[in-house]
């Protein structure tokens, strides 16, 4: 993991990342309630190959680092972010394995697609992936069938209902006045004198 990164982390955070997620075992990660994560996403990105889970460099499997966490603490419940994407590579047979190995480990799961245009000013769909532990969902109740998993267990996540701005970039920029001050440039060193002033 970039060291820069790490440091400009716990600047920013107060906490500093502990490294390569695929060099730590799960048990030091210790009990919590709520696991939040991202997984790369150059291989699910219509920016990138394409290629999914089959990316020969692997990333495309680092979910499965996510697996092992949720595997080994059993947190109650999770939330997962990656590209709209996802959803369809492959013809969505990407993001149902997914689900599969997400279930198997113990989780109820659901997912939407979202365009974060709802918070912030910009246009960017992107799939989030919730669960529950499978032993804090409540039984079925009738005529709910579609929502079993099988296991007489549902799970029907109640997704917020965001506004949608009316807020554009455009509306928060200062003008082409600021823009063309060298005062303002982001240059090496104004990234560097930032940087100083933090630590």
């Amino acid at each position: 993991m970039d060291r820069e990164a790490q440091q400009l982390y716990k600047i920013n955070f107060g906490d500093e990342p502990c490294g390569d997620i695929t060099e730590i075992d799960a048990e030091d990660i210790g009990s919590h309630d709520i696991l939040t994560a991202g997984f790369p996403c150059q291989s699910f990105s219509k920016v990138g190959e394409g290629k999914g889970l089959d990316d020969p460099r692997g990333i495309g499997m680092l979910f499965l680092e996510i697996v092992r966490v949720l595997r080994a603490n059993q947190p109650r419940g999770f939330i997962l972010e990656n590209v709209s994407n996802l959803v369809y590579i492959d013809n969505g047979k990407t993001l149902e394995i997914i689900l599969a190995r997400l279930r198997d480990v113990g989780y109820l799961v659901s997912w939407r697609l979202f365009n974060s245009r709802l918070v912030v000013p910009q246009q960017r769909s992107r799939v989030y992936i919730v669960g529950v532990r499978k032993d804090l969902a409540t039984k079925c109740c009738e005529g709910k069938k579609d929502k079993d998993d099988g296991g007489g267990v549902c799970f029907e996540f109640l997704w917020p209902e965001l506004p949608c701005l009316d807020t554009q970039v455009a509306d928060v920029l200062e003008g082409v006045e600021v823009d063309r001050d060298p005062r303002y440039a982001d240059t090496a060193s104004v990234r560097q004198a930032s940087l100083d002033a933090r630590l």
